[in-house]
């Protein structure tokens, strides 16, 4: 089911299937990505309890092996409309019997899309409706339309002297697998042929704030990402598509040497019984 949100000069469209933002307009421009299947059917799924690949998709909780597929469990879930007005929607939802399969936490996760004068914020709530202390990875996948990676400068809000990496063939991490390309004067230049392998991933930018100009088509926002802790950014290999995925994790993609228990994954969280965690991300649009 989906709804249409209205605020000044704003029309976003959010869906119960899979919690999504998949539509933001501004003064009638399309600004997100509307999930060409000749390029990709995803939008902007929702990343949790793990974002990305696990190792052979499986890991260990409390010492008993699961099986989650890659980005987790409620992406392709419906939600439930808990409200919805002109500027925020709010979804929520609870494990099914799959769900509770691969993962055995009891668990109430909320997503709220709010409109602002100049874009939008997600917020991702995580409530431990458990007995247990409960650990996840949490993320967002948002796409946004785009002319060609070759014509996207991307500006960094802080000085940055890091390693990008990119995943190996299999989706995992190995930082023997560098990028050879750098954040320079705070911008970076990527090229379809970048992605030729998967994403790239920063994890350990000073930055918070990256803004991303077209220049063929004279469009500009700003990504702000202040609660989590890496970033990836993606578009599908080989294909020279019209839209890049802004990817903000708690967590990360499985390390080729890590070890098998979910616990010791590096930037999870756990709350306690009763607890709950939030994380956002926001855009703003500069023109």
């Amino acid at each position: 089911m989906t709804q249409t949100m209205k605020f000044g000069s704003i029309e976003a469209v959010v869906d119960t299937f899979g919690g999504e933002l998949i539509s933001f307009k501004k003064d009638g421009r399309e600004y997100a990505w509307p999930g060409d299947p000749a390029y990709w059917t995803g939008r902007a799924p929702v990343l949790f309890p793990v974002v990305c690949a696990l190792l052979d998709n499986k890991t260990r909780f409390e010492g008993k092996e699961y099986g989650i597929q890659k980005h987790g469990l409620i992406r392709k879930k419906d939600f439930t409309l808990v409200s919805c007005d002109d500027h925020k929607a709010v979804m929520q939802i609870t494990p099914d019997e799959e769900c509770a399969a691969k993962y055995p936490y009891n668990f109430l996760f909320t997503v709220t899309h709010t409109l602002t004068e100049d874009g939008f914020t997600t917020t991702y709530r995580v409530e431990n409706k458990d007995t247990r202390p409960m650990p996840f990875m949490l993320g967002g996948h948002a796409g946004f339309s785009i002319t060609s990676m070759s014509n996207v400068t991307l500006t960094y809000a802080c000085d940055e002297d890091c390693n990008l990496y990119y995943t190996n063939e299999s989706g995992y991490m190995d930082t023997n697998l560098v990028l050879g390309k750098k954040i320079t004067d705070r911008k970076l230049k990527l090229d379809p042929a970048d992605f030729d392998r998967d994403v790239i991933v920063a994890t350990d930018l000073k930055s918070r704030r990256i803004n991303l100009s077209d220049a063929a088509d004279g469009r500009s926002f700003d990504f702000i990402f202040d609660d989590f802790d890496v970033i990836g950014i993606w578009t599908p290999p080989g294909k020279d598509a019209p839209f890049v995925c802004f990817e903000p994790w708690n967590g990360a993609p499985a390390y080729v040497n890590e070890k098998p228990d979910f616990e010791d994954k590096p930037w999870i969280r756990t709350i306690v019984p009763g607890e709950a965690y939030e994380a956002s991300y926001s855009i703003e649009i500069k023109a």
